[in-house]
């Protein structure tokens, strides 16, 4: 995406409009640019840096968008893209002269880098993530193939009935002059759960 293509986002978030990032079903990489609840700009692509590039195209020409691709791609081209890929999604609005960018998605409870092999050499580990703890047990396959499992073996006290210990929805929040800037501060903020 060129600078001027940026500025025009901006400009357009500026005037109010916001901007929501999500994959379809089929893979494409989706932009939707909204002012008031309608649509203003629409991109859809193989990747985001495309999908940007039709987006800001749609918004300059103010005519409908006509879809040009069944599926998106199957690998990352950035941080952005990669995020999207896996399922998230993003929204940008504007709070006073800042634009910010909230990322949205989930993430998964992993054991921590290293346990697999000691698991697997016979030992019983235990982690925790969230408050929850977790214990990493050796196991053996019906066929005999030795593998790991894992078990909760205690919740936090104040974890409502349905929490999934293993998969939570994560917010991302970061704020700038840019859009760019927004983007690189939501990517390095904390996830918030």
């Amino acid at each position: 995406m060129k600078l001027n293509d940026v500025e025009v986002i901006e400009r357009a978030l500026r005037n109010g409009a916001t901007l929501r990032g999500f994959r379809s079903g089929g893979w494409l990489r989706v932009l939707r640019l909204e002012k008031q609840g309608k649509l203003v700009g629409y991109g859809e692509s193989i990747y985001v840096e495309d999908a940007f590039n039709e987006l800001v195209s749609d918004y300059r020409a103010q005519k409908e968008y006509v879809c040009k691709y069944l599926t998106g791609g199957m690998e990352a081209t950035s941080a952005l893209d990669g995020w999207l890929l896996k399922g998230h999604a993003f929204d940008v609005d504007t709070r006073g002269i800042d634009i910010r960018v909230t990322l949205e998605g989930y993430e998964k409870t992993t054991h921590p880098d290293g346990y697999s092999e000691r698991v697997m050499a016979g030992e019983t580990l235990t982690f925790e993530n969230r408050g929850y703890t977790y214990e990493m047990h050796p196991y053996v396959f019906p066929n005999g193939d030795p593998c790991t499992q894992i078990s909760v073996i205690a919740s936090p006290e104040d974890a409502r009935s349905n929490a999934d210990p293993w998969h939570y929805p994560i917010k991302k929040v970061g704020s700038a002059r840019t859009l760019t800037g927004a983007f690189a501060a939501a990517f390095a903020a904390p996830s918030v759960e």
